[in-house]
């Protein structure tokens, strides 16, 4: 999509070429298309809307709180379901009793809910933050450098994802945000790795500083 050194022409090759392996990608993985590819998708985004309004009218219908009906509320839902809330097993809860073993069998090993809850959740919120920040900031200084290209496209793409939740997106199960979590982990480690880089160079200026400084006087 985004050849540095390439010209008009070679762009627009390679938007179509990927616009092509998507649509062949979807294409095999949803046999109803093959037979009528575009009638079958416009039925498939119209039973999909009456699942959803379906959801959210039962919802609506019982006073439930699972609706999101405003803009502060998907923003909220999005970072305490990425982030702070526990693991999601079910969203209608009746079959809990049927699964309540298998749930406290997994939820049991500590590494399943290590970064979720307020602390190791919402460090790992800081530090995903922190990444975006000094990676931009990283770019940002440098230009001219060959992950300049990367860390954009990532970006949009996360961007894109997380917008299309908030915009269209009106029930916080956790499910719905799982195409999220890869981002979450990358910028993460990003952030955690250039604030060890930064505090090594700060270090070393440190101790470089001090041992060119003048001698004292014995």
């Amino acid at each position: 999509l985004w050849t540095p050194d390439g010209d008009r022409r070679t762009r627009i090759r390679s938007l179509i070429l990927f616009i092509l392996v998507c649509s062949i990608v979807v294409l095999l993985l949803h046999p109803v298309l093959w037979k009528e590819p575009f009638v079958a998708g416009v039925r498939m985004l119209e039973a999909r809307q009456t699942l959803l309004d379906t959801q959210v009218g039962a919802f609506e219908g019982e006073g439930s709180e699972h609706v999101l009906s405003s803009p502060v509320m998907r923003a909220g839902a999005l970072v305490y379901t990425l982030f702070v809330g526990p693991l999601q097993f079910e969203e209608v809860g009746n079959y809990s009793d049927e699964i309540q073993a298998q749930v406290e069998e997994y939820i049991s090993r500590g590494d399943h809910t290590l970064l979720r809850g307020p602390v190791f959740g919402g460090a790992l919120l800081f530090l995903t933050l922190l990444g975006l920040a000094l990676g931009g900031l990283s770019l940002r200084a440098d230009p001219s450098s060959h992950h300049v290209r990367t860390y954009v496209l990532l970006l949009l793409m996360m961007m894109s994802q997380a917008g299309a939740l908030f915009l269209f997106n009106p029930l916080p199960f956790q499910r719905y945000y799982l195409p999220l979590i890869p981002y979450i982990c990358l910028y993460a480690s990003l952030g955690l790795s250039l604030s060890i880089s930064r505090i090594k160079r700060a270090v070393q200026s440190s101790n470089g500083s001090m041992r060119s400084g003048p001698n004292p006087i014995l």
